[in-house]
């Protein structure tokens, strides 16, 4: 959410739904979307896409959270997508509504 608020516009959605198997989470907001060949690489760690056009501020951090919340969702055997258009970007957060216990 905190990469919503600081990198997108307007509004920031949360939606969370469940089924019987899975739990998903998706977090939107308006802006500029995501160049397309960014997105495949955008939770890699260290990793930031470039400023988009017009930007007034830097970006800060240091490009680990994203990183970090695909590690935890693939510790609990779940992922993380993002879809990015002139409309909107959605990251969603899939995971199992349970997981088995690991010996």
């Amino acid at each position: 959410m905190a990469n919503a608020v600081q990198h997108g516009c307007g509004p920031v959605c949360v939606e969370a739904r469940g089924d019987g198997e899975r739990v998903r989470i998706a977090v939107s907001s308006g802006g500029q979307p995501i160049p397309a060949d960014a997105l495949p690489k955008l939770s890699d760690p260290l990793t930031r896409a470039a400023p988009a056009a017009g930007r007034r501020r830097a970006a800060t951090g240091m490009g680990l959270d994203l990183y970090i919340c695909r590690c935890i969702a693939n510790a609990h055997d779940g992922k993380i997508e993002v879809k990015s258009d002139e409309r909107a970007t959605v990251f969603t957060v899939d995971l199992p509504r349970f997981v088995a216990c690991r010996r």
